[in-house]
């Protein structure tokens, strides 16, 4: 049986504690994301603007420089001519509106 001696079970305990410090920095990114998702997910009753007034240099600009902006809940807004922040066509599938409809109109729903 091979002996082994007291500088390679170094090199080998210096690996492997290296592999483990470097696995759970990964493992502790993935959980802050998780937790940044399901903190988003939590106020789903929010609904974003149609569009926004926000000074000019609170915004980004992207490779065209167009200027949009990113709000807290992740909805992102487009500078048009007129200076106000639309948002993103693609934000739009996702909103339910809720339409407004006259008491008259639920109660002949109610009765029929």
């Amino acid at each position: 049986m091979k002996k082994y001696k007291l500088h390679q079970w170094l090199v080998l305990l210096l690996f492997t504690v290296l592999i483990n410090a470097c696995s759970k920095k990964i493992t502790n990114a993935a959980v802050i994301v998780e937790e940044k998702l399901k903190d988003l997910s939590a106020d789903s009753a929010y609904t974003p603007p149609a569009f926004i007034l926000i000074p000019d240099d609170k915004a980004k600009t992207n490779k065209e420089d167009e200027l949009y902006f990113d709000d807290n809940y992740g909805y992102r807004y487009w500078r048009y001519n007129d200076g106000k922040y639309y948002l993103d066509p693609k934000h739009n599938k996702n909103i339910s509106v809720k339409k407004k409809t006259s008491v008259a109109v639920k109660l002949a729903k109610a009765s029929s």
